[in-house]
């Protein structure tokens, strides 16, 4: 399973179109994995912040094969997990927010034992999760 990659943050304008996946996921015998936003907008948020795409869309993070030549290249992203969410501030400007991610487990059990994690790369987490349990059962 490999990451189809991720936008690191900047103008909504750049952020929310369509990118195209990053090289290494572009293999033919690779599982690409791209975020799907499950958070769209939460009560705790202040009204004048929301999120840049809405809940059940493809994430911000999202990068797709459109842009591939079609004799070349496999269709990718083939399955999607949730990725976690942007949001951007009064300007614009749209970064990835804790209260958006998901969570996983910290390097500081003691005292941060659970840290924020977005992005293609918790896609990937999760979808390692899926694959194991059904290769168990």
């Amino acid at each position: 399973m490999v990451a189809t990659g991720n936008e690191s943050g900047g103008m909504m304008v750049d952020v929310v179109p369509f990118h195209s996946i990053e090289p290494r996921s572009r293999s033919w015998n690779a599982l690409s994995i791209g975020g799907l936003a499950r958070k769209g907008r939460l009560p705790a948020l202040p009204p004048t912040l929301e999120a840049v795409v809405p809940a059940n869309d493809p994430g911000p993070s999202r990068r797709g094969s459109q842009a591939l030549a079609d004799d070349l290249m496999p269709t990718k992203s083939e399955m999607l997990f949730g990725a976690g969410n942007m949001l951007p501030d009064e300007t614009g400007f749209s970064l990835w927010h804790e209260v958006m991610s998901l969570l996983t487990l910290g390097s500081q059990i003691a005292s941060e034992p659970l840290v924020p994690f977005s992005a293609t790369s918790a896609a990937a987490g999760v979808a390692g999760h899926v694959v194991g349990r059904v290769q168990a059962a």
